[in-house]
């Protein structure tokens, strides 16, 4: 895989599938993504940092965190849907990913409703300790 805006990738200044949002007087926000395609060694995730103040220079007050996919949906996809089906089905699961097991142990598994067809949709509650 390759991630924009990362000098390592050679991807600075690009920033597809990055982007940030403010949440509403509710502290809730919605955005739409696609389910990302995955690499060797880690499951299928998205990355999410949450800021207690929005401030691109600043990385005070933030938390970063993964959010995962349910196994079997994710082994569906891989094996079924172009383009993901061209390569194939991942050997690293949610039960063998460090992150997924190590350090969320599910709590950030995003349950999704709809269908290949129609999209998916999620709900997840996060949580910012602000100090």
């Amino acid at each position: 895989p390759i991630y924009s805006a990362e000098a390592s990738e050679e991807t600075t200044g690009q920033s597809w599938l990055r982007g940030y949002q403010l949440t509403d007087a509710n502290g809730k926000v919605a955005f739409t993504t696609i389910i990302p395609g995955w690499y060797q060694g880690r499951t299928t995730h998205i990355h999410l940092r949450l800021r207690s103040t929005y401030d691109e220079t600043d990385d005070s007050g933030s938390n970063t965190m993964q959010l995962f996919f349910d196994q079997t949906l994710v082994d569906t996809i891989d094996t079924t849907v172009t383009p993901y089906s061209s390569e194939g089905k991942n050997s690293t699961t949610n039960a063998s990913d460090r992150v997924y097991s190590q350090q969320e142990d599910g709590t950030t598994l995003m349950t999704l409703t709809g269908s290949e067809t129609a999209g998916y949709a999620a709900t997840v509650n996060v949580y910012l300790p602000i100090s």
